[in-house]
């Protein structure tokens, strides 16, 4: 697999994922979305899944002189069809100096578009862990943490945000702490 390098003074920094279906067949051609929230950048391009769903991005190919700094917080997501997957949250080590994602399983329920704005109504969690896990709902392309919820050991959670929702102007990554932390989202774009 080859990785394009464009900024040559940084040092990279490869981030690599497998894309499944929710019924674990790869999938070719998905989209690996990544964004730097701490510096509010995004890849200009996302990475491109390869016949065994296997897809490699590099961090040194986000805007700036700096694309990313040790302790900065990367959000992934992938994208296929109309589905999306459950994001992946990732704090940049540099002296690792590359991050394996592991699978990213794509969801109907979970559309991931960056191009139009995008509307979150409703999320119900429920947590089969003995300690208390959280979900995270973010922008993707700035980064901005729409909402938190903390969801009790052995309990479930519901956040109804009303008929209004809450808006996302580029794509709403959803941020879970363990799997053991079901999901469940309503989103949708408003056909504007």
């Amino acid at each position: 697999m080859v990785v394009e390098v464009r900024n040559k003074m940084a040092t990279p920094y490869p981030i690599q994922a497998t894309i499944q279906d929710i019924d674990g067949t790869v999938v070719e051609g998905a989209s690996l979305y990544v964004s730097n929230i701490t510096k509010g950048t995004v890849l200009a391009t996302p990475g491109i899944s390869d016949d065994s769903g296997i897809v490699q991005v590099d961090l040194i190919n986000l805007p700036g002189d700096t694309p990313y700094e040790n302790s900065d917080i990367i959000l992934i997501v992938g994208a296929y069809g109309g589905k999306g997957s459950l994001g992946l949250r990732h704090t940049v080590v540099t002296t690792t100096g590359s991050y394996a994602a592991g699978t990213l399983k794509l969801n109907p329920g979970l559309e991931f578009i960056t191009n139009a704005t995008q509307v979150i109504r409703w999320v119900g969690t429920s947590n089969e862990n003995s300690s208390a896990a959280y979900v995270k709902i973010y922008n993707y392309l700035d980064g901005t943490l729409i909402d938190q919820i903390t969801t009790p050991a052995n309990d479930s959670k519901e956040r109804n945000y009303g008929s209004n929702g809450r808006i996302s102007n580029g794509g709403i990554v959803i941020v879970r702490e363990s799997e053991d932390l079901f999901v469940g989202v309503n989103l949708y774009h408003p056909m504007i």
